[in-house]
């Protein structure tokens, strides 16, 4: 699996191989990648896929505010 962000003004993109397609995998690729470097996006949009759909997310969102 990749997992993908893309920044949506600038086209800028971050991407990392997992083995995994699960919420903790998805939430440390969040935080590490995306958050640590660049701040707390104002959103994020999604495929709506149940990796993006669980307690951890949810959690994450919930805590910064988005």
């Amino acid at each position: 699996y990749i997992i993908v962000a893309v920044d949506y003004f600038s086209k800028w993109t971050e991407a990392m191989p997992t083995l995994y397609e699960d919420g903790h995998t998805v939430a440390q690729f969040l935080f590490n990648h995306v958050i640590s470097r660049f701040g707390v996006p104002q959103a994020i949009v999604t495929d709506h896929g149940k990796h993006f759909h669980n307690h951890m997310m949810t959690e994450l969102t919930t805590q910064l505010g988005l």
